[in-house]
């Protein structure tokens, strides 16, 4: 073989296996998790759950309502592809023949960030809201500037149909000026991975203050406020609200507050 033919084939090959490299994916994904199942202290263990992926233990005593990692900005990192993420009762975790409460195969892909809602209230065969990991991305875009980016995922099982608005300070709702609405009709589907319950991010302008009240209201009634919690945002920060039923599953419903 000639030395053109074979510094030829060498190139080739070296294309070759740059084009599969590609085509597996590159670098980590990252990923972070919401426990919004509210009852975990009544059904399930006192010490909440233990998160496992890829059959070792990432958390442990992951209680409601919180996150993981808990410090603000964080993620924790995995190789992308398939990846299984397991929730197993805190007790039961490491156990000889545990069974984890549910388990998932999630599609992640490197480069990407991720939140995964814990969301449901029942193991039960048949069960209305059967325990469930959500994936959701987060795109975390930029938002214009002076502004924040604000988006809603709703794990209540509890509210109807609701709607979203940010308002300043101060600002009636009574009715919730239409201005301020950032997401309509959302709710947490009926069965375990079916609808959308993520809002995506909407931009809000930050106040000179900085602090606005996120409310919550019947979907198309203005005037219905259900409840709303203050928060300060910074310009140029993306956060996400993960509304959630009460500790035990009863009303009145919270936000678990993440950034970014």
């Amino acid at each position: 073989m000639s030395s053109l033919l074979k510094i030829l084939c060498s190139a080739f090959a070296v294309v070759v296996i740059g084009i599969f490299a590609a085509s597996c994916g590159s670098g980590n994904a990252q990923y972070r998790v919401v426990n919004a199942i509210a009852n975990t202290t009544q059904e399930f263990d006192p010490n909440g759950f233990a998160i496992y992926m890829n059959g070792g233990s990432i958390w442990t005593s992951v209680c409601f309502p919180c996150s993981e990692p808990s410090s603000n900005n964080k993620y924790q990192s995995v190789s992308g592809g398939s990846d299984t993420l397991e929730v197993f009762r805190n007790s039961d975790a490491g156990q000889t023949g545990a069974q984890p409460l549910v388990s998932s195969s999630l599609s992640l892909g490197g480069g990407t960030q991720y939140t995964v809602v814990l969301a449901g209230n029942s193991t039960a065969t048949g069960a209305t809201y059967p325990l469930a990991e959500q994936l959701i991305t987060d795109n975390n875009p930029i938002p214009t500037s002076g502004d924040a980016g604000i988006r809603v995922i709703d794990a209540s099982l509890n509210l109807p149909s609701v709607d979203i608005y940010v308002l300043p300070t101060g600002t009636a709702c009574s009715p919730c000026p239409s201005a301020g609405k950032i997401a309509s009709g959302l709710q947490y589907p009926q069965s375990a991975g079916t609808g959308n319950i993520s809002s995506g991010y909407q931009n809000v302008g930050v106040p000179t203050n900085p602090t606005v009240v996120v409310w919550v209201t019947g979907a198309g009634n203005a005037s219905d406020p259900i409840f709303n919690h203050s928060y300060t945002l910074t310009a140029g920060n993306n956060y996400t609200l993960v509304l959630a039923d009460s500790s035990g599953g009863t009303s009145p419903p919270q936000f678990v507050f993440l950034t970014p």
